[in-house]
This record gives C-alpha cells, sequence and structure tokens, in this order.
C-alpha cells in the first residue's frame, strides 16, 4: 500500500538526508487530513476543520478500542478495561 500524496509506502517513515527518520509535524498532519478530506466537501476546509477530523478519528477508534476490549472482557469473564460498562 501507498501513500498516495508522495507514493512512499505508507509504513516507511519519510527521511531525513543522512536517512534519519523525520518526525512529522502538527502542521503536516493538519495539512494531510486536509488534502484526504477535501474531496468530501465542496467547501475550503480550515485547518481548523483538519484539527476536527483528525479529532473524530481518535475519538472514533477509541470507541471501537473500548468495544473491542469490552467484547474480549465478556468472553472471558474479566471486567471490561475502565473497571464498568458503558451504559447506553
Amino acid at each position: 500500500m501507498t501513500d498516495r500524496l508522495d507514493q512512499r509506502p505508507v509504513s516507511e517513515p519519510m527521511r531525513r538526508k543522512g536517512g534519519e527518520p523525520e518526525e512529522r509535524s502538527t502542521d503536516d498532519l493538519l495539512d494531510r487530513a486536509i488534502e484526504v478530506f477535501k474531496s468530501r466537501t465542496k467547501r475550503k476546509l480550515t485547518r481548523e476543520d483538519g484539527r476536527q477530523a483528525i479529532e473524530n478519528l481518535v475519538g472514533f477508534f477509541g470507541v471501537l478500542a473500548e468495544w473491542d476490549a469490552a467484547e474480549q472482557a465478556a468472553t472471558s469473564g474479566d471486567k471490561p478495561v475502565g473497571g464498568e460498562e458503558r451504559k447506553n
């Protein structure tokens, strides 16, 4: 699988001159989020839109992780991670 923006395999980190892995900055992350989500809307996305998109994705995957932990706990008879089950 490749990263469509720079055609580098997704699992391969960006490299600085000299071969050291490059740390991606928050600005790079926001730019990437805007690039990914701009095709889904007709309006121009702001950096705040990019921040919110990232926050929503993190929250979504957090909920999936909670559900998975609760399901695993239920099948093993243990309490879910976090101590109590979430009430719907």
